[in-house]
């Protein structure tokens, strides 16, 4: 099992809960950020195209990235623009269970870095 402290310094974990009122009613969300890179184009498919089979069962949409909707929560993985060959994105998780978000979080980031070892 992958741990915050064995992922090292490429992770910017936070569970900061925030609070936003909408319609009188109090929504809270434990949010964890996340930055990967991977060595081209092609890991970066087989990575988005793993976490769709992971999480099959969920809501998923491709517009932007890949995001993905589980019970009280989503997460989203994002290309971000950079001038190398590298691909850098980021992955979102904000989850109303501490518990089920850092579950969600352990599991993306044990594919990351089952990719990132075999390819």
């Amino acid at each position: 099992m992958i741990t915050n402290l064995d992922i090292g310094n490429k992770i910017q974990y936070s569970s900061i809960m925030n609070s936003r009122i909408n319609n009188f009613f109090s929504k809270h969300y434990y949010e964890w950020s996340y930055i990967e890179s991977f060595a081209d184009s092609k890991l970066y498919k087989k990575f988005l195209n793993w976490i769709s089979g992971e999480f099959d069962l969920f809501l998923q949409e491709e517009k932007n990235g890949l995001q993905i909707f589980f019970p009280n929560g989503f997460f989203y993985i994002k290309k971000q623009i950079t001038s190398s060959k590298a691909i850098t994105v980021e992955i979102s998780i904000k989850s109303k269970s501490s518990t089920i978000g850092n579950n969600i979080f352990n599991q993306i980031i044990s594919i990351s870095n089952h990719l990132n070892e075999v390819y």
